[in-house]
């Protein structure tokens, strides 16, 4: 039996219930899904690896349970149940679909690779589900970040012919490579970690499998930044030509007619 495995099945059988027993949730539990997330749930664990789980419900529910908790500070609970340990928190609904309108990264990522432990009424899958699989939120994802990506190669190719401070093309060049992995990501519809596993988890589609030895190139290069470094802003352009090629391939827009600032990079 693999670690994943051996770890879900104490997620199901131990730590769920340790979770909805240490959150007093007696009473009725419609209102509320539990999801294992995190690297048990995507298959990135190991042994010694933490259970992460989470609670989604309504308002009222979350009222209840979040009392005392640092969970709107992004501090999860912890615990120790014998030798494993567990982490748990909760969002309502509405937050998570929030997050998941705006764009954010990790929260598709965390949701869209999550596994229902406890949902008797279905909710997570019927409210959540849709959006976050969606094709309409991957279209906006796509074009937006291809998008953000030619006009930030644009703006860098700017900056380092005006011979912008290394700390400046540096942090832009970091910020192009990281838009162009999730670009290569969304036209292969394969799910990536913004955070800690970006290139590992967003080329292993088809398109990411041809394109890997192009972006290694880029990183190497971009970790010796030179003055002007056009051999940079020339690979990048040509991989942003293939990426918009491949997406218009593939039905979607190239170019839009203002940025959209939910495709910006955060770094």
């Amino acid at each position: 039996m693999s670690v994943q495995t051996q770890l879900e099945h104490w997620a199901a059988s131990v730590g769920l219930r340790h979770v909805l027993a240490a959150e007093g949730l007696e009473g009725p539990q419609g209102q509320l899904a539990a999801l294992l997330v995190g690297s048990v749930a995507t298959g990135f664990c190991r042994e010694g690896s933490d259970v992460d789980i989470a609670l989604v419900c309504d308002p009222p529910t979350y009222a209840r349970i979040s009392r005392g908790k640092t969970w709107s500070q992004g501090r999860p609970s912890e615990a120790r149940v014998g030798r494993q340990s567990l982490h748990y928190y909760a969002e309502t609904f509405d937050q998570v679909l929030a997050r998941a309108k705006m764009l954010d990264d990790a929260c598709l990522y965390v949701y869209g690779t999550a596994k229902v432990l406890y949902d008797p009424e279905g909710l997570f899958g019927s409210v959540i589900s849709p959006v976050i699989g969606g094709s309409g939120l991957r279209k906006e994802r796509l074009e937006g970040k291809l998008d953000m990506l030619l006009r930030r190669t644009h703006a860098l190719a700017g900056a380092a012919e005006q011979q912008a401070h290394a700390l400046v093309l540096a942090k832009m060049s970091l910020e192009v490579i990281c838009l162009a992995l999730k670009v290569v990501a969304l036209i292969d519809g394969v799910p990536f970690d913004p955070r800690k596993r970006l290139a590992e988890t967003a080329l292993v589609g088809p398109l990411g499998q041809v394109m890997a030895a192009d972006v290694a190139e880029l990183v190497q290069i971009s970790s010796q930044w030179q003055p002007r470094n056009q051999a940079f802003i020339d690979r990048l352009r040509a991989l942003g030509h293939t990426l918009s090629r491949s997406a218009a391939e593939a039905g979607f827009v190239v170019g839009l007619p203002s940025p959209d600032p939910r495709a910006q990079e955060q770094l």
